[in-house]
């Protein structure tokens, strides 16, 4: 894994010597936040998958004295290479069912880092998903107008049907009193054709009318 990193394309002569000129030295670190910051589910599913293999193997390989001197009826739990897979799972995603457990001390010491290189994939995970769910720069302003635009067209539809409300509420009300028309502003102002026309095309042609 170190010799994939030592030798990528973000370590070799060139960017070294461009990243001297920006006041730091390239490493394992340093390549390891460039794959995750251009290839993220990739990048965490082959440490998944690498580590988990390794660490399976290496926790066989110490648990093999186990498997020699087993004894009893029950089959040993180690006789499969799935079984020291299934227990790094179960350990790295902080599950600890308990139905299996390591029995030497190497084999509990490698658990234990395994719990704690368990905590850091975890968070690996949950920083990627954010970032997978994150609005872009160009899609957040896209977000804002839209928010903006259906702001302003509730109003515009609000202010539409207030007016017609008021219109239905005036026409009543001269009914029981002719002479308001003389004494009305809003009855001489919605009586004009013009006005009339101009309000019901602007509420036909409106892109809002579908909000």
């Amino acid at each position: 894994m170190r010799t994939i990193f030592n030798h990528s394309i973000y370590t070799d002569a060139f960017f070294k010597k461009l990243c001297r000129e920006y006041g730091f030295n390239p490493g394992v670190r340093f390549t390891l936040k460039c794959y995750l910051a251009t290839n993220p589910g990739e990048t965490i599913s082959i440490l998944f998958i690498t580590t988990l293999l390794i660490i399976a193997y290496i926790f066989r390989i110490f648990e093999s004295p186990f498997l020699n001197d087993w004894s009893g009826n029950q089959e040993s739990p180690w006789n499969q290479y799935f079984d020291s897979i299934y227990l790094i799972i179960v350990t790295i995603t902080t599950v600890g069912y308990g139905d299996i457990s390591p029995k030497t001390s190497p084999g509990k010491m490698l658990i234990c880092v395994s719990a704690i290189w368990g905590a850091f994939m975890i968070s690996l995970v949950v920083v990627t998903v954010s970032s997978v769910f994150e609005l872009k720069k160009n899609q957040l302003k896209a977000l804002k107008h839209i928010q903006v635009t259906r702001s302003a067209a509730k109003t515009i539809i609000l202010a539409i049907k207030f007016y017609q409300v008021k219109k239905r509420y005036y026409k009543t009300k001269q009914i029981l009193d002719p002479e308001l028309k003389k004494h009305s502003d809003f009855i001489k102002l919605s009586s004009r054709p013009e006005d009339i026309v101009e309000i019901n095309s602007s509420i036909r042609d409106s892109e809002f009318v579908h909000l």
